[in-house]
Formats: C-alpha cells, structure tokens, sequence
C-alpha cells in the first residue's frame, strides 16, 4: 500500500490536546459553580510546524541577545549595572537558560485554557517548577506525536 500522500493532503487535521493536573497552582484556580474549588488542569495541545520554529527562534534569540550585550559588557568594560540595564532593555533575564526559554515559548503557543502569557509563564517557573515542566512536557509529547485528522460529527448520533 505505501505512504498515502494524496490522502495526507486532504485530511484536515488538528493539534492533539489533553488535560494536565497541575497541584501545585490549584489556589490559583477559582471556584465552581457549587462553591467548591475549581480542579488545578490544564489544557493543552501539541504545537504546529511553524510554532516549533518560532520557539526554536525564540531560543536562538535568546542566545544572540545574551552573547551581544556579553560582547559589549567585555569591551565596555561595563559595570554590573549597565550590564543588567543592557539585558532588561534586551528582554533577557538574567541566569535564564536556553531550556526554560524554549519551554516558556511553548506553553505560550501550547496552552488551551488557560492561556498563559509570557509573564505567567516566567513566574511558574520560579514558583511551581516541577507542574510547570510537568505541562510543557506534555506539551512536546503532544508535538511529537504529530497532528490528528479532524473528527467528523455524525449528526444522525445522539449525544448522551
């Protein structure tokens, strides 16, 4: 049978989402409708193609940046203090690594609900590590096993 690539081309796919339990952050959650706390979950989805480059570019910008503003520091010759003005004007932190960089950018395309914003994503980070890579792993899992084909709903079904 072999690689059906006319197949592929039609097919409508989407990303793979899944829910993820993040503790950790639960008084960050609201209540529910009978009071009670809301459950600490994440929705999220594997990235897109195009989504991986820009994570991917995000990292390499990072790397450029932090060697740049090194670069002047060193022939500058430049006091600490400039330094860091140099790297908040860059929008680079300090002792961020190239890791949580990319595993920030990712759950800033990858999460669902709820969004996460950069800011968000930095502070569970320093706050909530271990759920915070705990959902950006199952971010690139989802990735990594690639988009589905769209679900067709059978309106002659019934919903129960």
């Amino acid at each position: 049978m072999g690689f059906d690539l006319e197949g592929l081309k039609k097919a409508q796919l989407e990303a793979r989402t899944t829910k993820v339990r993040a503790d950790s952050l639960q008084e960050w959650f609201g209540t529910d409708e009978e009071g009670g706390k809301e459950p600490p979950i994440f929705k999220v989805r594997g990235l897109y193609g195009q989504e991986m480059a820009q994570v991917r570019e995000a990292v390499d910008n990072h790397k450029n940046i932090n060697d740049l503003v090194q670069a002047i520091a060193t022939a500058d010759k430049g006091t600490q203090e400039r330094i860091e003005a140099i790297r908040q004007a860059a929008g680079i932190q300090t002792g961020m690594s190239t890791e949580i960089v990319r595993r920030v950018e990712a759950l800033k395309r990858g999460a669902v609900e709820p969004e996460i914003d950069e800011e968000g994503a930095k502070k569970m980070v320093k706050g909530y590590a271990v759920d915070f890579f705990h959902i950006t792993d199952e971010v690139f899992r989802l990735t990594g096993q690639g988009a589905q084909p769209v679900k067709k709903n059978n309106s002659s079904q019934t919903q129960t």
